[in-house]
């Protein structure tokens, strides 16, 4: 992440986040934060955008599909942040980015309105992330 800022405008990083992966501390910091900050709010946004859909594919089986899709919040969602564990696929990332970008203008770091993803290697990203990034790529091409 430090060669994706840095690339992103030829930006320097501050010392105190440049040393003992200080910028990665900072990223999975601002991550888990709004995860911490979503943990009841996200189960039910979930569940009341999946409502409609399994009312149609499962109208025999609906009590079933949602103690189904209530299990698969709790393990893809709460378990992961309670775990201190960033759950990739469910998190905003412009929300996430517009956070980032805020923290690190408090330590001195203008990000512009470049794209990290442009900046970045594709070595930067959890295979999880590489697979997101992929799909969204896929989508818009």
């Amino acid at each position: 992440m430090q060669g994706a800022v840095e690339a992103c405008g030829g930006l320097k990083i501050p010392t105190h986040l440049s040393i003992d992966d200080g910028l990665a501390r900072l990223t999975r910091e601002v991550i888990l934060d709004w995860c911490r900050e979503q943990l009841d709010e996200m189960p039910d946004k979930i569940r009341t955008y999946n409502l409609p859909w399994i009312r149609k594919a499962f109208p025999e089986d609906f009590h079933e599909a949602v103690r189904r899709l209530d299990s698969f919040i709790r393990t893809e969602w709460v378990n992961l942040v309670e775990k201190e564990e960033i759950p990739w696929k469910r998190i905003d990332g412009k929300v996430i980015l517009a956070r980032y970008r805020t923290r690190l203008q408090e330590h001195g770091v203008h990000l512009k309105e470049a794209s990290l993803h442009s900046c970045m290697t594709i070595e930067e990203y959890g295979s999880s992330m590489r697979s997101v990034v992929d799909l969204v790529a896929q989508w818009t091409s």
